[in-house]
């Protein structure tokens, strides 16, 4: 886990939720004041994090119950607060700033200042998981991290004063978590000239309802047991601010359209209660029951969340496929003739699979140059590179263990299929041609096999569907010998896969 601004910022906007409250005076301008040094007319997002009132433990507890389905996330992101929270409490950080500039995007990661000078321990803040390039340096009397060119930039910073930032401090209020996200004049003006009109996209407009809508916002956590949030939005006058409430209404009907007629009422309502209020000139969201509020906006989004989901692990399958049927075809250029399951020894004993052998064509060829071609599969040498499996063998819905070296993309072997055991085919053999036949195909986890072993899926006439399903909703993803991959709808009559899966029984292949 890298040390960067998805980790912080939503670590820490959790540990709000968690965190004990504390009286205390509460002076925005000296807070303002404090990260003055290291602002710019460029700054664009300031969060503020109290450290001493995050608990890693709670919060990793809260994650986990807002997203009790994802387990493996919420234990990836426990270990990773365990890890930053101790090194930060042994290096003797109080607060911490998180700085994004306009300066710094898209290539350098966000700016993270720690205050207290001599009391921080610097050398101890280099155990943090440090992105590629990050530095930590002494400056203005903080500790910084940055990657190099941000450290120049500051040490030369023409430093401008940002009297809406103490503003939007003071409405977030004395929090947790503390957001400030501020537009300059400039800042309007070149939206105003490069998008006088808003995107279709977002229901068109204005692009003023943009710019005199939205001075500065304000956002402020405050913990449990009763969660209190409170986000303010600084517009130019009262009828900016109705004008960028209405706006931001018709924001969640359309978002409510995109989730499907499903959902559409739930999701509706859920972002619904996050529109915030006009008071005066500006825009004030404090629901009563913000815990309330965050569970019914997870759960009417999960749905959507997982179609998209697993719309996103179809198409890496479907590339991961594309990348082995290009692979197999450069085999066949090269040796006139597709793989077989794999090679034998003289004695007809299994070495390896077709996978290790196309490892030069999908950019292995370290990898493959490791191996013992002479010797099999789980032979004392072979058996250690099994844990290499290349990423283009992993399904991104398989819960099988990487580690482990198994794979659901199988070929299906037997007589008359493309993989008939031990000899490899040739074009003139698929005479049902090879946009009809199918070459690869996505299995169940409990089909899958170690990628170096050469061992297919047998085929069977009376259940060919055998294994196939349970990966993708629905259906199973297929290779076919021309290299498309195609999603294939179950259940399917068994006659209409053995067409699929024979390469030379001229019989014609209905419309999938």
């Amino acid at each position: 886990m890298h040390f960067c601004l998805r980790h912080i910022v939503w670590s820490f906007a959790l540990a709000a939720l968690c965190a004990p409250q504390l009286p205390a005076e509460y002076d925005p301008g000296q807070r303002a004041k404090a990260i003055g040094p290291f602002l710019d007319g460029q700054m664009v997002l300031l969060a503020h994090a109290d450290l001493t009132r995050i608990e890693p433990e709670q919060v990793a507890n809260q994650l986990a119950e807002l997203l009790p389905e994802n387990k493996q996330e919420s234990e990836r992101v426990r270990g990773g607060l365990r890890l930053v929270h101790s090194t930060l409490v042994n290096a003797g950080a109080k607060e911490l700033f998180v700085i994004v500039s306009l300066a710094d995007l898209p290539g350098d990661a966000p700016i993270f200042v720690f205050p207290g000078g001599d009391a921080i321990k610097t050398d101890a803040l280099k155990d943090l998981p440090l992105g590629p390039g990050q530095a930590v340096e002494s400056l203005h009397g903080s500790v910084v991290i940055a990657r190099p060119r941000a450290l120049e930039r500051l040490k030369k910073l023409q430093v401008v004063e940002h009297p809406e930032l103490t503003e939007a401090l003071r409405a977030a209020g004395d929090s947790a978590l503390q957001i400030a996200l501020a537009l300059t004049d400039n800042d309007r003006r070149v939206i105003e000239e490069l998008q006088p009109t808003l995107p279709e996209q977002v229901g068109g407009g204005p692009g003023t309802i943009v710019t005199q809508g939205f001075r500065w916002l304000g956002a402020g956590i405050d913990p449990p047991p009763q969660l209190a949030v409170r986000v303010t939005i600084q517009s130019r006058d009262p009828a900016a601010a109705a004008t960028l409430r209405n706006k931001l209404t018709e924001l969640v009907a359309l978002a409510a359209r995109l989730a499907g007629a499903e959902h559409q009422d739930e999701v509706a309502k859920a972002l619904g209660a996050l529109v915030p209020e006009v008071q005066g000139d500006r825009l004030v969201l404090q629901p009563a029951h913000a815990d309330v509020v965050v569970r019914s906006l997870l759960t009417a989004i999960r749905p959507a969340q997982e179609q998209a989901r697993q719309r996103a692990q179809r198409a890496q399958a479907m590339n991961n496929l594309k990348q082995l049927g290009l692979a197999l075809h450069m085999f066949y250029d090269a040796q006139k003739r597709f793989p077989a399951v794999g090679t034998f020894d003289a004695a007809g004993k299994p070495l390896l699979s077709w996978r290790v052998h196309v490892l030069p064509h999908l950019d292995q060829q370290a990898l493959y140059r490791q191996f013992r071609l002479n010797e099999p599969w789980d032979s004392e040498h072979n058996r250690k590179l099994i844990a290499q499996m290349p990423a283009v063998f992993r399904s991104p819905s398989s819960r099988l263990n990487p580690m482990e070296g198994l794979t659901v993309y199988r070929e299906v072997t037997g007589e008359h299929t493309m993989f008939p055991e031990k000899d490899g085919i040739e074009f003139k053999h698929i005479t049902d041609g090879t946009s009809n036949t199918i070459m690869l195909v996505e299995v169940d986890d409990q089909h899958g096999v170690v990628w170096t072993k050469p061992e297919g899926l047998p085929f069977n006439a009376e259940t060919p569907a055998q294994g196939l399903g349970k990966q993708q909703d629905g259906g199973f993803l297929a290779l076919f010998g021309d290299g498309s991959v195609r999603f294939i709808v179950l259940p399917k009559d068994a006659e209409t896969l053995r067409r699929l899966l024979i390469i030379d029984d001229g019989k014609p292949v209905p419309e999938l």
